[in-house]
Formats: C-alpha cells, sequence, structure tokens
C-alpha cells in the first residue's frame, strides 16, 4: 500500500531581516508586538499543514489565539493588515479564502525540490511564471486534486458552448434585491466578515446595531456598482466608505431626506431627488 503524500514541511526558512520588513512593520505598528507572534504561527500553520496556504476560517483563528494565547479578534486583525498591506495575497484570499503568498509559495517550492513527486492545486499558485516544476527527479509537476480537476473541466466545456458572460451577485436590502458585480460582492463580503473592523465603524460612529452598518455597507457598495467604479484597493474602498458613512449618517438625521428606493434606477434615492451617487 503506498504511503500518503507529505505535504507540508518540518521546518521553513526566515529571512533575517523580517522585522525589518516595511509590511511586517506595518502590521506590528497597527496590532502591537503581538502581532509578529501571530505572523510567525500563522507561517507554522501554513507551512505544516498544506506547505504553502492556510484556508481562513473561525477554526484557524482560534487555533492560533488557543496556542498564543491571544484573542481572536487580534488574529482577525493581524490578517487584515496583513493582506492590506500584501504580506498576505489579496486576489487569492477574495478568490479562494486562503492565506498564502508568493514569497510563501516560493521558500515552499525550494524546500520540496528533492520530493519525489507533491501535490500542488494549481489555482491556488499566484505566478504562472513561478511553476511548481522541479529537476528531473521530482514529479511535482503541478498534480490538481481530483475535486479541482472535475470542477475545471467542467467549467471549461461549459465556456465552449456560449461566449464568456460577466458574473453579478444579488443583494437583498429591506426585502429588496440588488444586482452588483462578482468583484465587488468579494470586497463587500471581506468587508462584511471584518469583525473587529464591523465592531471598530460601530463605535466609531454612534452606530448601536452591527446589522445597520451592514445595511449601510450594502447601499455603498449598490452605489458603486451604479457608478461603474473600478476600485479594487481594499484599503481605499474602506476609506471611502467610511467618509461616505459619516456623511449619510448626518443627512439621515434630517426627516426630509429619508431613504426611498427606485426600482427601475436599482440605487437608493431621497425624497428631495439626492442620489447615492452623487457623494
Amino acid at each position: 500500500m503506498a504511503r500518503p503524500l507529505k505535504t507540508g514541511l518540518d521546518y521553513f526558512p526566515l529571512d533575517v531581516d523580517i522585522l525589518y520588513d516595511i509590511k511586517v512593520r506595518k502590521i506590528v505598528k497597527k496590532s502591537g508586538e503581538q502581532a509578529f507572534s501571530i505572523l510567525i504561527g500563522l507561517l507554522c500553520n501554513i507551512y505544516k499543514d498544506k506547505g504553502y496556504y492556510a484556508e481562513y476560517s473561525d477554526d484557524l483563528c482560534f487555533h492560533i489565539a488557543d496556542t498564543l494565547d491571544v484573542s481572536e479578534e487580534s488574529v482577525n486583525e493581524v490578517i487584515t493588515k496583513a493582506l492590506e498591506v500584501g504580506f498576505f495575497d489579496m486576489q487569492m484570499y477574495e478568490r479562494h479564502r486562503i492565506l498564502t503568498s508568493e514569497s510563501i509559495q516560493a521558500r515552499f517550492q525550494s524546500a520540496t525540490l528533492k520530493r519525489k513527486e507533491s501535490v500542488i492545486n494549481d489555482i491556488y499558485w499566484i505566478s504562472s511564471d513561478n511553476n511548481p516544476v522541479n529537476d528531473s527527479h521530482n514529479t511535482q509537476s503541478k498534480v490538481k486534486e481530483t475535486k479541482v480537476k472535475e470542477s475545471t473541466e467542467k467549467k471549461s466545456k461549459s465556456k465552449e458552448g456560449k461566449p464568456e458572460q460577466s458574473l453579478t451577485a444579488n443583494i437583498n436590502i429591506d426585502g429588496r434585491s440588488y444586482i452588483i458585480s462578482n468583484r465587488l460582492h468579494r470586497l463587500m463580503s471581506f468587508m462584511s466578515e471584518n469583525k473587529p473592523y464591523i465592531n471598530t465603524l460601530c463605535v466609531n460612529n454612534g452606530i448601536k446595531n452591527s446589522d445597520n452598518l451592514i445595511r449601510y455597507l450594502k447601499l455603498f457598495f449598490v452605489k458603486l456598482e451604479n457608478e461603474g467604479s473600478a476600485h479594487t484597493d481594499t484599503k481605499d474602498i474602506k476609506q471611502h466608505f467610511a467618509n461616505w458613512l459619516r456623511l449619510q449618517l448626518e443627512r439621515d438625521k434630517r426627516p426630509s431626506e429619508k431613504i426611498k428606493y427606485n426600482n427601475k434606477h436599482n440605487f437608493a434615492k431621497h425624497d428631495n431627488t439626492i442620489s447615492y451617487s452623487e457623494f
């Protein structure tokens, strides 16, 4: 009986100048000295289990928090900042909910050069130039996991019969359905699921119920969709939302400007004809 393939690493290299890495310094400045330990804990989990990525989940946050005796909110805060500064790849997180980076994958590739065979899920591999193919003694040449392979084949077959279409998602606001692009929907989900970020916004803006804040967040993304926004940077969108939210809360305090909906144009509109798209 063949032995199962080893996926993770027993140890991994750590750059001697990691404390001087601008990304790490920004994370530590934001979240305090414990942020460095959390980053190392996340890297250990990545390299030990899958080898080049970790699936983001509540269980992962609990595991890191419990191991290091820190709060799960602190772990989430570090992960959020790490994604913002590029320590982890934002695109891979938004697409697949995984934590990885090109440098993590390069270290994994280097550490597994002498393995006879390794399993790589190529949809999680960031750079095609950094192709996971090693020397003649190694058969690491992009072996897809079964489910991933089947899914990819189905997608390729479906594309043969009809032209590719832009994908959209529906969001519900007060019982009404609105359509936004999948790209914006992923960004909205990322922001709404970040509990420390949501809680901070609630406190800063005097919003007692986080559901009310999520409602404003949805309205904001409907606004972006109507404007044809090309925003891709999470940091810029967060700043834009914070400014918009402040103005919107001030506006909503005026009785004559309560929100109503215009289904025909698919955006929220005020009684005095001032629309969200004008902010």
